[in-house]
């Protein structure tokens, strides 16, 4: 592989994750104007991600799980996504902390696509995070082939 299609690999690449990444935080950022209506925890827990043939749990193989109803036009739904890039699991305890059951959450929904509500809209920093290293790897890539094309 040449220097210029080796540059042009890594600006698909950035490019598709730039893309994909972009469009999903446009919509976190899009969240935090989405209406609000009143929900309701009815379940909360830490949940194991232990992958198959292991036994114990490492930093990292948790994650909460509250589940919450809520109303909107007389139609009734519900969703578990607390974060839109989900919750460390180093936060889970905290998080269930703030959601016992029973407690009444307020749930931002797409008033395009009423099934789909969180609880704390708003951009998230892992998704910040893959954006710019799509616009990184872009301005690498570009670097890279304007440096490979001046040696040529």
């Amino acid at each position: 592989m040449t220097e210029q299609s080796t540059a042009l690999a890594v600006i698909a690449g950035s490019l598709y994750l730039l893309v994909r990444q972009g469009r999903i935080l446009r919509r976190e950022f899009a969240s935090r104007a989405w209406p609000r209506v009143p929900g309701r925890v009815v379940s909360a827990r830490i949940h194991a991600l232990i992958a198959p043939g292991r036994t114990t749990r490492m930093l990292g193989d948790v994650e909460p799980i509250v589940w919450v109803e809520y109303e909107v036009h007389g139609t009734r739904y519900g969703t578990s996504d607390v974060r839109w890039a989900g919750v460390p699991a180093w936060a889970a305890a905290r998080t269930l902390a703030r959601y016992p059951v029973g407690r009444t959450v307020s749930v931002a929904y797409d008033p395009a696509a009423p099934n789909c509500g969180v609880l704390e809209p708003g951009p998230t920093l892992p998704r910040c995070a893959e954006v710019a290293i799509g616009l990184g790897g872009v301005s690498l890539g570009l670097a890279w082939l304007l440096s490979a094309g001046a040696r040529v």
